[in-house]
């Protein structure tokens, strides 16, 4: 999978969606199994996307609000090795959730 930021802070994704992972909507999803074609993450849209990390079937972002300011991390995709931080290691999270850091 390939990720890019545009200039505006937008997040764009295209290649594989092996586990049905990325966060369209759920009939897209499930059934595309590869898109070659970059396609804009609409979760992101009260943010401004600084950062994408996508390491096997996780994605990782580090955006910043355009409210508040804050700086926050989301990731969705495989929690298998816990790289979610989600405690059931077998779940795959369609749609971002924010990371907490303590």
């Amino acid at each position: 999978s390939q990720a890019l930021i545009t200039s505006e802070g937008k997040l764009m994704i295209r290649g594989s969606n092996e586990l049905a992972s990325y966060p369209f909507e759920a009939d897209i999803s499930e059934s595309l199994k590869f898109f070659p074609e970059f396609k804009k993450i609409d979760f992101f849209t009260d943010f401004v996307v600084k950062d994408v990390a996508i390491s096997g079937c996780t994605i990782h972002v580090l955006c910043q609000s355009k409210n508040s300011g804050l700086t926050k991390v989301f990731g969705w995709g495989s929690n298998f090795y816990g790289q979610l931080g989600l405690f059931d290691k077998k779940i795959v999270q369609r749609h971002p959730i924010e990371i907490k850091f303590d």
